[in-house]
């Protein structure tokens, strides 16, 4: 944005005193506007201030919450899911194994296609992609209510850690899929 439409110039040294408050054109300066809008118009010609300038909002977390789903977070190891390739945004199922009435271990799927909401406290996917080697302990999922609520209540009855097993995105017709990999 700042190269594209914002006309800068060095500030010339015997200035640079009495405009202290202006943003001079340097790679630092730069550097700190990166990721900023501005909050307000600025007329042209006007000196830039760093009071012109905000974080750009993010959306609220609760709000990126799909009408009747419900947000959950659920304890994981990074290895029983999926390492690093499970990041905000991904689609999920969630299996549990548990004991059958002939007393075998089996597994079941407690929850299927829940999109990812958060990988430990990274709720983007760029801030966790830019992480070198987080970790995390949790992961936040969204679902419909009721697969939620049947969630918790097999829960309780599995026998061991949950995994989380990584679902390709083009399943069940996604819109803007690229129909990589099918």
């Amino acid at each position: 944005f700042i190269e594209a439409h914002v006309v800068s110039q060095t500030m010339p040294r015997v200035l640079a005193e009495d405009f202290v408050w202006a943003l001079s054109d340097n790679p630092v300066t730069r550097a700190n506007l990166m990721g900023q809008v501005f909050g307000q118009d600025v007329p042209g010609g006007s000196f830039l201030q760093s009071a012109h300038f905000f974080a750009e909002r993010q959306i609220a977390f609760d709000l990126r919450i799909h009408p009747g789903n419900r947000a959950f977070s659920i304890p994981v190891e990074p290895d029983r899911g999926v390492g690093v390739f499970v990041t905000p945004g991904s689609h999920v199922d969630v299996i549990g194994p548990f004991v059958s009435e002939n007393d075998a271990i089996i597994t079941k799927p407690l929850l299927e296609n829940a999109e990812v909401m958060a990988v430990g406290v990274f709720d983007t996917s760029a801030d966790f992609q830019d992480e070198d080697s987080p970790e995390y302990q949790n992961v936040t999922l969204q679902a419909p209510a009721a697969a939620v609520e049947a969630f918790l209540a097999m829960e309780v009855l599995s026998v061991n850690d949950l995994t989380l097993v990584l679902r390709n995105p083009c399943e069940g017709g996604a819109t803007d899929c690229l129909g990589l990999g099918q």
